[in-house]
């Protein structure tokens, strides 16, 4: 591979958006949710995402891994899971750190969207 030809091709472009390596280590976490067999998966993000922007100081990024569909979830009901990604660039995050905004995402999909957190 020429490293070159592939730097002009990324400086050609019109979307330079680079990031340095972080300093910290990130921490990982999973979260599944039951919902309606309506919720789309654009919703849920911009659930998440309108209270990241709004509520939560470290949240870097989600990923859906798993739809689940199951009887035992009941008639038009699915599960969404995510990973989520948090970390500071001030220090390494502690599981305090996490678990407390872990809990506040929780609680807000859960009383104000109508989701049931499913246990993974």
């Amino acid at each position: 591979m020429n490293l070159d030809v592939l730097w002009q091709g990324l400086m050609a472009s019109d979307n330079h958006d680079f990031q340095g390596i972080a300093k910290y280590p990130p921490c990982f976490r999973d979260l599944a949710f039951i919902v309606d067999e309506s919720v789309t998966y654009a919703a849920t993000m911009e659930a998440i995402m309108a209270f990241k922007n709004q509520e939560l100081k470290y949240l870097t990024h989600v990923t859906l891994f798993d739809v689940y569909r199951s009887a035992q979830l009941g008639e038009q009901r699915k599960s969404l899971a995510f990973s989520l990604t948090f970390s500071s660039d001030c220090g390494t995050l502690n599981d305090r750190e996490v678990d407390l905004e872990m809990n506040r995402l929780t609680k807000h999909l859960e009383s104000h969207h109508g989701f049931s957190m499913r246990s993974l």
